[in-house]
């Protein structure tokens, strides 16, 4: 098994080397890929189904509309404070907690 140092100098209280197992660049090119495809899935599931929760929450079009559109800002206003916070903690303590 091969280990490569990896610099992590944004992560507090360490002293930013931690060694880490190498990957080929096809093992991280289907990770990747398959992130995407999951991701993909689930918005394409929602997306097709967007009418029939409307009906079951009896939801005029504004309200679904209103709904829909503070779910996307609220993404875009998580989005800069995920970036201060990744900087900040490191992104390993961020996805893993």
């Amino acid at each position: 098994m091969k280990l490569t140092v990896q610099l992590n100098k944004s992560a507090p209280g360490s002293d930013g080397i931690r060694l880490m197992q190498q990957r080929s660049l096809q093992q991280v090119r289907v990770s990747v890929s398959l992130i995407f495809l999951i991701h993909g899935l689930i918005i394409a599931t929602w997306a097709s189904r967007i009418p029939a929760f409307q009906a079951h929450l009896h939801l005029s079009p504004a309200v679904l509309g209103r709904s829909l559109m503070m779910a996307a800002i609220g993404s875009v206003l998580a989005m800069p404070a995920a970036g201060w916070l990744i900087n900040k903690l490191g992104s390993l303590s961020i996805v893993i907690g």
